[in-house]
């Protein structure tokens, strides 16, 4: 019998990621799974004072500190507080690109099932820019469940 005992949702915020998260959400419900929310914070250069703009509005991330703590709070706004006490889970940040940073994160906490949106780019995007999501799926240390916008939604039974 399958064991899911941790299962991965990477989040980026969209809404094709937060219909992923009620799959992820409804497979731990079911296998009693820890979730490991996450969310990978891309690597800012560091600019030099007087060399940008010259102002930066009140209330603008202005750090890789801000970044990752900013990005910490809206994780914590992913979930229902309810659902929360009810379930084992574990939200993270890391920095880097996305990729390797969910790559890793799973090969680090023995991630038994990822679960991602995806964008749902045409072939020509696709073949431009690239896919997080396929190259996860290329790459990932286990089984990857990929969710894609306007598709068949999940519904409690």
């Amino acid at each position: 019998m399958i064991q899911l005992k941790k299962i991965l949702h990477p989040s980026d915020f969209s809404e094709p990621s937060i219909q992923a998260l009620k799959y992820a959400q409804a497979l731990c419900a079911r296998f009693q799974s820890e979730l490991h929310l996450l969310h990978v914070v891309s690597s800012i250069p560091a600019v030099p004072l007087g060399t940008g703009a010259g102002f930066v509005p009140p209330n603008v991330v202005t750090s890789q500190d801000d970044f990752r703590e900013n990005a910490g709070e809206q994780l914590g706004k992913l979930i229902d507080p309810d659902w929360a006490a009810e379930h084992s889970m574990v939200q993270a940040t890391v920095e880097g690109s996305p990729t390797p940073g969910i790559i890793e994160y799973a090969q680090e906490h023995d991630i038994d099932l990822i679960v991602l949106g995806t964008h749902g780019r045409n072939a020509l995007k696709q073949v431009l820019i690239g896919s997080v999501a396929e190259r996860i799926v290329r790459q990932a240390p286990c089984p990857v469940l990929t969710v894609r916008p306007n598709g068949q939604q999940f519904v409690m039974p």
